[in-house]
């Protein structure tokens, strides 16, 4: 077996997450990945350990045996080599004077964060940025833990943050999303300054996220 990379470690960490609620989608939606993604990941998984983790059926998922003993005797072992690994990174990247910055897996965190990088690396050439990319309970628990000076995480995920004691600011790209009535004139421009929107009136969506929505407005 090839050395244990820290991606392996976040592997084990899907299948345990699987094995624990009996199902990917319910552990896609602890880990806030899709559950298609997590499929592909735990395939890739299997391939690189050489035998199947799960038998899967339309309606249900249950260990195979390599599966069930891998689940009974490795979370303790991977816990502990996850907690060396970060206490030794983290050192090295104190040691180098790096920011360390992560993001969700989902999206291009080098297309996102590429013009502040080199912008604040062209200020602070003292300062090295690592940017990298992780789900999203691993950089909330890299945050609060020290590993990650920062996290970048979409809004929705705000309150999962709040529960972590971890605070937060508002921090995009140059573009949003609007929804305008169409019989608003703006409606029928391809594009919308803040300009033009800031003496509009806005109106918090309700159903099931309503207070979420007007939670965001009001922030």
């Amino acid at each position: 077996m090839e050395e244990l990379y820290y991606s392996k470690i976040l592997y084990f960490k899907m299948f345990f997450k699987i094995a624990e609620l009996g199902s990917f989608v319910k552990a896609a939606g602890e880990l806030s990945v899709s559950p298609t993604l997590l499929t592909k990941d735990i395939a890739r998984f299997e391939q690189y350990l050489g035998f199947k983790l799960f038998d899967r059926t339309t309606r249900q998922v249950a260990l195979t045996t390599a599966g069930e003993h891998l689940y009974t005797y490795m979370p303790a072992i991977i816990n502990d080599l996850e907690l060396v690994y970060k206490k030794a990174r983290s050192l090295q990247l104190k040691e180098n004077r790096t920011i360390s910055i992560a993001g969700m897996n989902t999206a291009d965190m080098d297309l996102y964060m590429f013009p502040y990088i080199h912008q604040y690396q062209k200020e602070h050439q003292d300062f090295v940025l690592s940017v990298t990319s992780d789900y999203m309970l691993e950089i909330l628990s890299g945050v609060s833990g020290e590993e990650y000076d920062i996290g970048v995480i979409p809004d929705f995920e705000i309150p999962r943050a709040e529960e972590n004691g971890l605070s937060w600011q508002w921090w995009a790209k140059a573009n949003s999303e609007v929804i305008i009535p169409t019989a608003n004139p703006l409606g029928r421009k391809k594009s919308v300054s803040l300009e033009q929107l800031k003496d509009e009136t806005f109106i918090a969506l309700g159903g099931s996220h309503q207070n979420e929505y007007r939670k965001y407005l009001q922030d």
